[in-house]
């Protein structure tokens, strides 16, 4: 510890850490100064807000760090259309020149919407400075300003905003729309004749306008027929391009409203991120095909689950009406907070938008990955392609199918038909293990051969794979493993062979 050099490592730590103590201590400062003004809890936590912005703004973010917390100018950190172009970049950098890029220049007004569809829809500046807070600091708010939301509660603003959705042009825009529903017990019930749904929402792309900003999401309520009623044509045209997350569901619930037919669909994220990604079920280890775990991966703002934003200890008897509640002539109660139901309304909304953006994020990525389509009658040249027209030509239809067949169901004869087949399909599944055995006995050997177990995942895992290496763990498959010889209870089965780092050597 002796030295220029040590001396000047002493210095810098020792005023790295002075520097935290006065800012703790000015901190504390302030926040004692607004606790004798009895100026209450509020006073503290705009305090920490304004410290921690500030200590943000200061250091230069680890790439780390970057993907969870942007570095973007304040006007536009709770506007969720600003991250969607920093997604074609790599994960985890930060991009100046989104940042630091101009607003999308407003829509066409129209004279019919001159005046807002609710007098709560421009909060002031003071209610939108202590929103933006609460929306960047607050992880029990839905990740969508309440003054995003155009509320639709009446026939007569659904009229209003129904003019703005046909003059947007069918070719260039798609509409992404979700449902919320009552009335259903999913344990025990389908969504085939089941369900009430209270609300749906529809979110446009960023220039969209509904009432006079655009980037808005519409949240249009339900509860009343005649206001759904509005909606039919629109929901039920064909030349309307709708995006959905699990478009079986949504369907379904909607035509249990009375609509014969929800036309114009475009895609299903669910079905996209499968064919991008097929390891992220659950029992696999990944993180399931939710939108609440695609939106976490993919659009990092991850969608506030009903359990947190509303404080339920459990959703097994969620009551969606009492939650979404009636309409209200302000969306803040007397404390200044956001009411229950302006609360429902920011839930119900984030979910279009987020459909909206994960659907451009999950194309993009698909576009990213070339399909080498089969040459037939159909394709009778060979064409480069994506696994996007991929899923246009194959999986896009058969969205569409598969809830028809949900809709109509499938005739099962099970008295005798059902019978028949499962007789034949065990005499297939031993005819097959035969093959299976004779292959192994060629390849094995007799003994080892005669001995292996089909049914052991880890004794098929070494057959096929030995050698291999593990993606997740980064680690290698023996190529050899010795296992029990007793295969009469099937089963995986225990060995001490474990992975290893390095590619071992062949057996």
């Amino acid at each position: 510890w002796q030295g220029p050099p040590v001396s000047l490592c002493r210095g810098l730590i020792v005023a790295f850490f002075s520097r935290r103590l006065l800012e703790t201590v000015a901190v504390a400062v302030a926040i004692r100064r607004a606790q004798s003004a009895r100026r209450g809890p509020a006073a503290f936590h705009a305090v920490r807000r304004r410290y921690e912005r500030r200590r943000r703004d200061e250091w230069v973010l680890p790439q780390s760090v970057a993907r969870t917390v942007e570095h973007r100018p304040a006007v536009q950190s709770r506007r969720l259309s600003s991250v969607f172009p920093q997604q074609q970049q790599a994960a985890g950098a930060v991009s100046a020149a989104a940042a630091e890029s101009p607003p999308p220049p407003p829509g066409p007004k129209s004279a019919v919407f001159s005046p807002p569809l609710s007098a709560n829809a421009a909060p002031s500046a003071a209610e939108e400075e202590e929103q933006q807070e609460n929306y960047e600091e607050d992880p029990t708010l839905p990740p969508l300003p309440y003054s995003e939301v155009v509320v639709v509660e009446t026939v007569a603003q659904a009229e209003r905003v129904l003019s703005r959705l046909w003059e947007m042009d069918p070719d260039t825009t798609v509409h992404a729309v979700d449902t919320e529903v009552a009335d259903i017990d999913l344990k025990t019930q389908g969504p085939v004749g089941h369900g009430f749904v209270t609300c749906f929402t529809v979110y446009s792309g960023p220039e969209a306008v509904y009432d006079e900003t655009p980037g808005q999401t519409l949240f249009v309520e339900t509860l009343d027929d005649d206001v759904l009623e509005v909606f039919r044509p629109w929901l039920s045209d064909d030349r309307v391009k709708k995006v959905w997350h699990n478009y079986g569901f949504d369907r379904h619930v909607l035509e249990t409203r009375g609509l014969t037919k929800v036309g114009g669909f475009f895609g299903d994220t669910m079905h996209m991120a499968r064919l991008e990604d097929a390891a992220r079920q659950k029992t696999r280890g990944g993180d399931g095909y939710s939108l609440e775990a695609l939106s976490a991966d993919y659009l990092r703002a991850k969608k506030v689950s009903m359990r947190d934003l509303f404080g339920l200890k459990s959703t097994t008897k969620l009551n969606i009406r009492e939650l979404q509640g009636t309409p209200e002539p302000s969306p803040r109660d007397a404390s200044g907070r956001l009411t229950q139901r302006a609360k429902f309304a920011c839930y119900a909304a984030y979910d279009a938008k987020a459909t909206w953006e994960l659907r451009a994020t999950l194309a993009s990525r698909l576009q990213a990955q070339s399909w080498e389509p089969i040459i037939d009658a159909h394709n009778a040249e060979p064409r480069c392609a994506d696994m996007l027209d991929f899923y246009k030509e194959y999986m896009l239809p058969f969205g569409e199918l598969l809830t028809d067949m949900e809709k109509d169901g499938v005739y099962v004869d099970a008295a005798d038909h059902l019978s028949a087949v499962q007789k034949k399909a065990l005499a297939d599944k031993q005819r097959h293990m035969d093959v299976f055995r004779d292959w192994a006995i060629a390849l094995l050997g007799p003994d080892d051969g005669a001995a292996l177990n089909p049914s052991s995942t880890q004794q098929i895992q070494t057959l096929l794979y030995g050698g291999a290496k593990n993606q997740k763990t980064n680690e290698y498959l023996p190529h050899q493993r010795d296992f029990d010889i007793d295969n009469s209870s099937g089963g995986d089965d225990k060995s001490n062979d474990t992975e290893g780092t390095t590619p071992p050597e062949p057996a």
